[in-house]
């Protein structure tokens, strides 16, 4: 269905087949997060507030999102990256061109947390059913923005094109919307770019696995 609060961004509106993957049901976690930090001696940006929690970790910049997925590809049969931004869209709306993971209805406080109806970051699944994509995956509207590992080339989006690539370029998107964010950026076909270098206090990341057996 054509989606008629597109921008030019998001256009031309396209169909896309993916190969199998598996994306997180939640964004990780500052605890997840900590463990990792703990096991490489690692440095970050999001330091100052990794104490255990179940909140999303936020103000992590693209680059350490990179590193953790290349840590944690060690301790799995398979590889662990940032989705694409097609994988991102397709866990967050499935196949039947919804606008929010929920359906066509606007976000609301029993849905996700958005512009700042909570004034906090929330713990990722405290939405649960009523605000999950059609995959079962929680917060893939507000709470925090999520990195991808796509750059912000034009569409049709085409996989093969080096936009995937995770060579060093000058942005990257992320997806979902925020904490603080409006309704706008919560459609699961917003996209918005950053410097892969900076980092925000509602921006974190969810992972995927290509597992070995997937090929």
């Amino acid at each position: 269905a054509k989606d008629s609060e597109a921008d030019a961004g998001e256009l031309p509106q396209h169909k896309l087949s993916l190969a199998e993957y598996w994306i997180g049901k939640t964004e990780v976690t500052v605890t997840q997060f900590a463990v990792y930090l703990k096991a490489t001696a690692a440095t970050t940006s999001a330091g100052y507030q990794l104490n255990s929690t179940d909140n999303p970790v936020v103000d992590v910049t693209w680059d350490e999102c990179i590193t953790f997925c290349q840590w944690a590809s060690g301790l799995v049969d398979g590889e662990i990256l940032l989705p694409s931004e097609a994988e991102w869209e397709k866990a967050a709306r499935g196949t039947d061109g919804r606008k929010f993971p929920w359906g066509n209805e606007p976000p609301d406080a029993m849905r996700c947390n958005f512009s700042n109806n909570e004034r906090r970051i929330t713990p990722v699944g405290k939405y649960g059913s009523k605000g999950n994509s059609p995959y079962g995956c929680d917060d893939m509207a507000g709470n925090v923005f999520e990195w991808t590992r796509s750059f912000p080339g034009p569409y049709p989006y085409e996989p093969a094109d080096g936009r995937e690539t995770l060579a060093p370029r000058d942005y990257r998107t992320y997806r979902g919307g925020s904490f603080n964010g409006s309704a706008k950026f919560a459609r699961c076909a917003n996209r918005t770019a950053g410097n892969p270098k900076g980092h925000s206090n509602s921006i974190g990341f969810r992972i995927t696995l290509r597992p070995s057996t997937l090929g």
